[in-house]
């Protein structure tokens, strides 16, 4: 989904204040080598811009931030496998554990989120929603991480759509969405409706996600599958073309375009967007010059007098 920017809005996350003690001590371990990050790739990054030497780097990598992404990726592993079991309460810990190890590890966050769904817990599940989504927007391994953000978007509005009867949440997104650029919150919007079978309103989100982000694949994909689900099959046509338009290669779009009548190929892009001539638009220059505008013969050279009997 091309980019997106940090999430709407942020507020108090209890699992999240677990984290700050390991946070600071992070923060200490690289901070003597003038670095203020904590990311352990942004870390990499700026030791290889700023120095040349591969013990530094090394030295940085080994006794700063691998150690706390290692933890954490154990105990993230030990929680699925807990959820797997149905162990919830040990799952649970064990995603507590890989936050405190590493406040960036949004999927910790998901899954903390999905347990708190589980059990009704509204507020919690919603938060660690909202935290997952915001940690995916400033670290790179989560910005490059589409798959994932479109899970936990699609979770976040199930979640919403499910316990947020008065539509505080809601409105605190519209809030957000009317000042946003991306489209993702009216994305969330519109999902949040669709679970709800608001038809209306979810159109109107959708509607607005693509006039913020016309260039976002996902957000005219899914706006072009559910208008075809609903049955528009004209508005369902214009999103699925500029689905394909963005992205010719998903399956998806290109089923969901022959469902509908459509053949999908070169013609359903814009004419700008075809393959263009190797010769310039417009009349073929002339090879000779031409006096035929001023209306005199053509001056050619004097023929040579022939040669004498």
């Amino acid at each position: 989904m091309n980019g997106f920017r940090p999430f709407y809005y942020h507020d108090t996350n209890p699992d999240l204040e677990l984290c700050q003690t390991s946070e600071r001590n992070l923060h200490r371990r690289v901070v003597w080598l003038g670095f203020d990050k904590l990311c352990y790739t942004e870390v990499a990054d700026m030791a290889r811009r700023q120095f040349t030497g591969s013990i530094l780097l090394l030295s940085l990598l080994v006794s700063g931030c691998g150690e706390y992404v290692t933890f954490s990726k154990d105990s993230r592993k030990r929680g699925v496998q807990y959820l797997q079991s149905n162990q919830t309460e040990e799952a649970k810990g064990a995603f507590r554990d890989a936050v405190r190890q590493n406040p960036r590890d949004y999927q910790s966050y998901y899954y903390l989120a999905t347990i708190y769904e589980k059990e009704s817990a509204f507020a919690q599940a919603v938060t660690n929603y909202r935290t997952s989504l915001s940690v995916q927007n400033v670290t790179s391994e989560g910005r490059e991480d589409i798959d994932f953000k479109l899970k936990t978007i699609d979770s976040l509005a199930r979640c919403l759509a499910k316990f947020d009867t008065h539509d505080s949440e809601i409105n605190r997104l519209v809030q957000a969405a009317e000042s946003s650029t991306t489209g993702e919150e009216w994305l969330i919007l519109a999902k949040t409706f669709s679970y709800r079978g608001d038809a209306d309103s979810a159109m109107d989100s959708y509607g607005k996600a693509a006039q913020q982000a016309p260039k976002n694949f996902h957000i005219a994909k899914s706006q072009g599958l559910y208008l075809e689900q609903i049955g528009h099959k004209p508005l369902a046509e214009q999103a699925l073309r500029r689905a394909y338009r963005l992205n010719p290669e998903d399956e998806e779009v290109n089923t969901a375009l022959r469902r509908i009548g459509i053949i999908p190929g070169p013609s359903i892009k814009e004419e700008s967007e075809l393959a263009q001539p190797i010769l310039p638009r417009g009349p073929i220059p002339d090879l000779i010059p031409s006096d035929r505008s001023t209306g005199s013969p053509p001056a050619y050279p004097p023929s040579s007098p022939a040669p004498a009997d």
